[in-house]
């Protein structure tokens, strides 16, 4: 029996997918009857070569590797019997001698394998690496010259390229002669994959020693003492050699990449700085981070699937801010492995898979009223029986001005609105456990948009018990106070719910959520997992989660660097928006500055554009001129047009059907493969989505920011506000995978980037 590796750029004929995989699968449980029909070609580089006739005018490239316990065969693309040969005796395997890494690269046949029948040649380093790089041009503007190592010369950094990361003196001699990421990519296509991205890492800002972490260019995988075969296979094992490589894909996975040749799938591909995120363990919380489309997602639900095979007891919950993403977590959850163990209810064995809120929900709805009164009294001080339900937005709107029409007066400017109380309720009385006055007056308020004096504190607690009894005595509480009252249910039973919880789009959870989490998870190693983007923070205000006992300081927090999603041109339009922000920095969950150095996209394509319109009704017919266009080009293309309200995308909807273009509302967060209909939703309804071609419509001034929501605020919330907004506009712009176009009626927003025009 033999493990089966896959070449990621396996080519197989569409009328030879069946007997390939029939073949495939002989190869892995039964070869001892497939060993008769290897072919061996005379000139070899490498004697592990061998052909399989998979009909009588094609035959499979193998490479056979024998260890001193295991069997592997690297299967690398069915070719008609001649061009099969010539890749036979082209192809060679070889261990990079910096590194460890394992890659196939291709040489001039020139060894006649009978001559050397009697010795095979040990898996030497390519002949590249021990070359003496040349002088990089005195062209500014090549690329090597665009990486910032620290070296004192380009010369210096060409050398460090190759004696301390393994790269190739092909790959140096491109960064050194091209000026372009586009032209260089394309260049370098026949190089190994892990040199091709971590250069291009290099070239986006990221450092060589980070470089080195993510990519495990400082862990050789091979000893000296093993055998050339078994460096070879070691270096198989490698996370960055994986990029070029699938081991052991399952018969789903097998025929995924048989059918459509796509070995970049999530299901099979992860990236080198993923997989060490996903395996990685932890002596407690950790965290993921990075730019919209870099997969943090992915990373999450294949963490999921590597806790429950190392720990097949164990209680795991995968959650997220909304019942619509969470629907999706679950899709693809079952996409990576369709018989993964579902546990039966919170609580028990397997992975629950549940949107925040709806667990929260089950929580108290399985508790006993007396438990609910011990909570009330733990989390508010007061003596209420009563089992309260969630109150809808309005309503708290309502009670908070019930409650300000008694004390405003009293407050100064910028804390007489609902808002500021809101967000004091959540981040200082919740997220601080407060239940009295004299603790309200001591806590801190550090970050507050408003300052308070100590009589301002005293009215300021006034209006919040107020707005407490007032909840009590309807029975309805807002979603960050029942969340707290589900922590303090699951508290005080000291049984906790989960040993790994893993949380996705933790940027947008509320202090309620976190103190709810904290005690649903019981202590230790691998305890909870958070995936967050601050730059996508459009709901609630940003927390510490030091304060809830989850830190991820250090090497418990990663960053993800590399989009996978968009275009290069869309990406860099979508950062624009995000540093147009003087007034605010991006701050993360650690309160660090969560900067975007080294976040890149390997795909290119064209500009954004941006039309501006004088009426509604001239912009409608702008959108649909272009719809029309990207659907003559490409009938299969999946279009969203996003935009900032509801009543813009029901009068979207309207226009486009007098242009004859069916729409559909999709405020449902699903991603869809329906390319008949149009999706027209909101942008915060675009988040966790991604679209071929995305229109983001109404960016105008008097629309985006939406000021209402910053009247009455103090200078410091209004900062905040734009902030989000701004967040907002970058959610809906990362959602593009291949074209974009901007459309506004008078003039455009203040948020968008200035033309360069």
């Amino acid at each position: 029996m033999a493990n089966i590796i896959m070449y990621n750029k396996f080519e197989v004929a569409p009328e030879l997918r069946e007997p390939t995989l029939a073949l495939i699968k002989q190869l892995g449980s039964n070869l001892e009857e497939v060993l008769p029909r290897f072919v061996t070609p005379d000139r070899l580089v490498d004697p592990r070569a061998r052909l399989v006739p998979v009909d009588d005018e094609s035959m499979m490239l193998i490479f056979d590797i024998t260890g001193e316990s295991t069997r592997q065969l690297l299967l690398v693309g069915v070719y008609q019997n001649g061009e099969a040969t010539d890749k036979a005796e082209r192809l060679k395997m070889e261990v990079n001698p910096v590194n460890g890494i394992t890659s196939l690269v291709e040489h001039e046949p020139t060894v006649d394998l009978k001559a050397a029948a009697t010795a095979a040649p040990a898996a030497e380093p390519a002949a590249e690496s021990a070359a003496e790089p040349v002088a990089p041009s005195e062209d500014a503007r090549t690329l090597i010259r665009q990486i910032d190592a620290g070296s004192e010369s380009a010369g210096a950094l060409s050398s460090q390229l190759i004696d301390d990361l393994g790269f190739s003196y092909a790959l140096v001699q491109l960064l050194e002669s091209h000026t372009d990421t586009d032209s260089f990519a394309e260049a370098a296509s026949a190089l190994p994959a892990w040199e091709v991205d971590a250069a291009l890492a290099l070239v986006a800002g990221m450092s060589v020693d980070q470089v080195k972490e993510d990519y495990g260019l400082n862990q050789p995988t091979a000893t000296d003492e093993q055998t050339p075969d078994e460096k070879l296979a070691a270096g198989l094992s490698h996370p960055a050699a994986q990029m070029q490589f699938t081991h052991d894909p399952d018969a789903d996975a097998m025929e995924a990449i048989i059918e459509s040749a796509d070995f970049n799938a999530w299901r099979i591909f992860v990236h080198p700085q993923q997989r060490n995120i996903i395996t990685a363990n932890h002596k407690g919380a950790a965290r993921v981070t990075g730019g919209a489309g870099t997969g943090k997602t992915v990373v999450l639900i294949h963490r999921a699937k590597h806790l429950m095979e190392q720990s097949p007891e164990a209680r795991v919950l995968m959650t997220t801010y909304t019942k619509s993403l969470a629907e999706s977590l679950k899709l693809n959850m079952n996409i990576l492995d369709p018989r993964f163990l579902e546990a039966s209810k919170p609580g028990d064995s397997g992975l629950w898979i549940s949107g925040i809120d709806a667990l929260i929900s089950w929580v108290m709805k399985e508790a006993s009223n007396q438990e609910i009164q011990h909570a009330i009294k733990a989390v508010t001080g007061l003596d209420e029986v009563t089992r309260p339900r969630a109150l809808d937005g309005k309503k708290e709107q309502q009670f908070w001005e019930d409650a300000l029409d008694l004390y405003a007066a009293d407050l100064p400017e910028g804390a007489q609105i609902p808002a500021f109380l809101s967000d004091e309720y959540e981040a200082i009385i919740l997220g601080q456990q407060i239940t009295d006055m004299s603790s309200y007056l001591r806590a801190s308020r550090q970050g507050r948009g408003v300052p308070l004096n100590r009589s301002q504190r005293k009215v300021v607690w006034s209006v919040m018990a107020f707005f407490t009894n007032k909840c009590m005595t309807a029975g309805r509480v807002p979603f960050k106070l029942l969340a707290a009252l589900a922590a303090a249910v699951v508290e005080q039973r000291n049984e906790p719910l989960f040993d790994h919880v893993l949380v996705d789009e933790a940027q947008d959870f509320h202090a309620g959520h976190w103190r709810f989490l904290r005690a649903v998870t019981a202590p230790g190693a691998n305890d909870i997992f958070l995936a967050e983007d601050s730059h996508q923070r459009i709901y609630g205000q940003r927390l510490s989660l030091r304060q809830f006992g989850i830190e991820t300081r250090g090497r418990a927090t990663r960053k993800l660097s590399l989009n996978y999603r968009t275009t290069k041109e869309n990406l860099d339009y979508a950062v624009r928006i995000l540093e147009g922000a003087d007034n605010e920095e991006w701050l993360d969950s650690n309160g660090d500055v969560d900067a975007l150095t080294g976040y890149h996209s390997l795909r290119s394509g064209p500009m954004p554009i941006v039309r501006r319109a004088t009426t509604v009704t001239e912009e409608i017919d702008v959108v649909a001129e272009q719809i029309k266009a990207w659907r003559e080009d490409n009938p299969s293309s999946h279009i969203g047009v996003l935009a900032p309200t509801n009543r813009k995308v029901s009068q979207t909807i309207t226009g486009l059907e007098g242009h004859g273009i069916a729409s559909r509302n999709n405020n449902t967060a699903s991603n869809s493969n329906d390319s008949d209909s149009v999706a027209v939703l909101t942008m915060h309804h675009a988040k966790g989505l991604e679209f071929t071609h995305v229109i983001l419509m109404g960016v105008s001034d008097d629309a985006v920011p939406q000021r209402y929501r910053m009247e009455g605020l103090s200078d410091q919330d209004k900062n905040s506000q734009l902030l989000r907004d701004r967040a907002l506009l970058y959610v809906a712009a990362s959602r593009a995978r291949d074209a974009m176009m901007i459309t506004m009626s008078g003039q455009p927003s203040e948020l968008l980037p200035k033309s360069e025009d």
